[in-house]
């Protein structure tokens, strides 16, 4: 299993955790049975990126709910998705499938409401014009969600640095030495944002 990354907030009934997790696919018969993993995580909703599922819909599978956005047709590649805790789904507000690389989860919490942003950037040998298109449809997705608390999580295929420049939006303790491009158009939207 990749590495999930937690984070907590404050729910209605309870402490929210979620986490992102890059799968590679659930195309594939049993790939199902690894979402399975997620309850020794104890994750309310977690983030799935290259998901490889065609359309976008909304399925429940055991004691989770999977909210997915995939292409509408050609070869099964990208796709992302939010699995979300039986006990947790009463409080999702909205979904909306952006495209096979983008999708909003909408929360209701205690205090405010919650919109998560999934992606899953182009990898850093993509062309610069498909880079380029995702950013912008980043910042569309992410200016067009209430005004809520805002997050946006997932796949960034960005190997964030420790410069000190960029100290105020990154951690001093990344565990990339060495930065790709990638990383500024990243650390260049959370400035913006």
């Amino acid at each position: 299993m990749g590495s999930i990354n937690r984070r907590r907030l404050g729910c209605k009934e309870k402490e929210l955790i979620f986490g992102t997790w890059n799968v590679r696919t659930l195309y594939k018969t049993g790939a199902l049975s690894l979402l399975s993993q997620l309850k020794e995580y104890r994750l309310a909703i977690t983030a799935l990126q290259e998901t490889r599922w065609q359309g976008k819909g909304i399925m429940d599978i055991k004691s989770h709910t999977l909210f997915y956005s995939g292409k509408e047709g050609g070869t099964r590649e990208f796709g992302v998705a939010f699995v979300v805790e039986r006990n947790m789904k009463r409080n999702v507000l909205n979904f909306k499938a952006a495209d096979e690389r983008m999708c909003v989860l909408r929360i209701k919490t205690k205090f405010q409401n919650l919109s998560l942003i999934n992606v899953h950037a182009p990898m850093e040998e993509k062309e610069e014009l498909e880079k380029e298109a995702f950013y912008q449809k980043v910042e569309e997705v992410y200016d067009s969600c209430p005004s809520d608390i805002k997050i946006v999580l997932g796949d960034w295929n960005a190997k964030v640095g420790r410069e000190e420049i960029d100290q105020g939006l990154i951690d001093k303790h990344s565990r990339h030495l060495n930065i790709n491009n990638n990383w500024q158009r990243l650390v260049d939207f959370a400035a913006a944002k």
